[in-house]
C-alpha cells in the first residue's frame, strides 16, 4: 500500500483575553463559517501521522498554556516528523509545542537544531501577564534560538523542513517558505 499523506494540519489556540481585545480576531470567532469548522474540528488524538504532510502551529498567548502539557500535540508532531519525514512549521509562539517534542531516543527534538521564535522583548512589550517568555523558556530547555530585530520579519528553516518564524510579521514570509516546503514534500511522496 503506498502512503500519500495529503493532510496539513494548523494548530490554533488562542486565550478568552487576546479574543475578546482583538477585533479582528474577535470577528474571526463570531463569523458563521469559522463556527461551522471549529464545530467539525477533529481531536488531536484522532489524527493518523500518516495522512500528513505537515503540522503547522500558530502563535498566540493561548499557546503557552495550552502546547506544553498537549501529549497528543507532541506525539503528532514527532510521528509526522520522525515516521512520515513531513513538515513541521511554527511561527511566534507556536514554537513552544515544538520545545516538549522528543526524539526516538528520549532527548529533546530540537537539541541541536536552530529556531526563531516570538522574541522577550517583543512579548514583553504587550504588557501582559503571561506564563513565560517562549524565547526564555526555549533557552531555559537549551534550544539554540536566532532572533533578530523585534516586530521584523524573521524566517529560519532547518533540516530542510522545520520552519520557524519570529513573529506576526514575518507570516507572509514564513507562509511562502511552507507552502514551498510542502510542495517539495508532496513531489517526493
Amino acid at each position: 500500500m503506498t502512503r500519500n499523506p495529503t493532510q496539513v494540519v494548523i494548530v490554533v489556540t488562542t486565550s478568552r483575553k487576546e479574543a475578546e481585545n482583538d477585533s479582528e480576531l474577535k470577528e474571526f470567532f463570531e463569523c458563521r463559517e469559522t463556527a461551522e469548522s471549529l464545530r467539525n474540528t477533529k481531536r488531536i488524538e484522532s489524527i493518523s501521522a500518516e495522512d500528513v504532510a505537515a503540522v503547522v502551529l500558530i502563535g498566540g498567548h493561548g499557546c503557552l498554556i495550552d502546547f506544553p502539557n498537549c501529549e497528543g500535540l507532541h506525539k503528532l508532531c514527532s510521528n509526522v516528523w520522525y515516521r512520515s519525514e513531513g513538515v513541521l512549521g511554527a511561527i511566534a509562539q507556536g514554537s513552544v509545542g515544538l520545545a516538549y517534542m522528543k526524539n526516538d531516543r528520549g532527548e529533546p527534538f530540537l537539541k541541536n537544531k536552530k529556531i526563531t521564535c516570538m522574541s522577550n522583548e517583543e512579548e514583553k512589550s504587550f504588557k501582559e501577564e503571561l506564563p513565560f517568555y517562549v524565547e526564555e523558556k526555549m533557552e531555559q530547555l537549551g534550544v539554540k534560538v536566532e532572533n533578530q530585530q523585534a516586530f521584523k520579519p524573521n524566517v529560519i528553516v532547518d533540516s530542510q523542513r522545520l520552519i520557524t518564524a519570529q513573529n506576526p510579521q514575518s507570516s507572509r514570509q514564513f507562509a511562502d517558505k511552507l507552502h514551498q516546503t510542502i510542495r517539495q514534500y508532496a513531489e517526493k511522496v
